[in-house]
């Protein structure tokens, strides 16, 4: 059976420093005065807390063999694509209301 606990771990750290870029954008559309702010804010506090839940499904016994190694790669492929995508589908839910 794979200990999917270290895939997890490495899936919500890239997850949470996906986040943490999605803070400039949100500054600088802060600032000048664009209301897709709200956008990036709304995917990076969603992003941050998936990511944040994944990082804590972690125990500080389990090891990366290569099995779960191989899993952590299409996992994270997958992962990131699908948090990245959050400011696009919350954008456009927005302007199709």
């Amino acid at each position: 059976m794979i200990d999917l606990r270290p895939v997890l771990f490495t899936l919500g750290s890239l997850i949470v420093l996906l986040a943490a870029g999605m803070i400039l954008p949100t500054i600088v559309d802060l600032y000048s005065g664009n209301s897709d702010w709200q956008t990036f804010a709304v995917a990076l506090f969603l992003t941050a807390l998936i990511g944040g839940m994944l990082m804590l499904a972690r125990s500080s016994s389990a090891s990366m063999t290569c099995r779960p190694a191989s899993c952590s790669g299409a996992g994270c492929y997958s992962g990131l694509a699908a948090s990245g995508l959050l400011s696009w589908l919350s954008r456009c839910c927005r302007c199709c209301r």
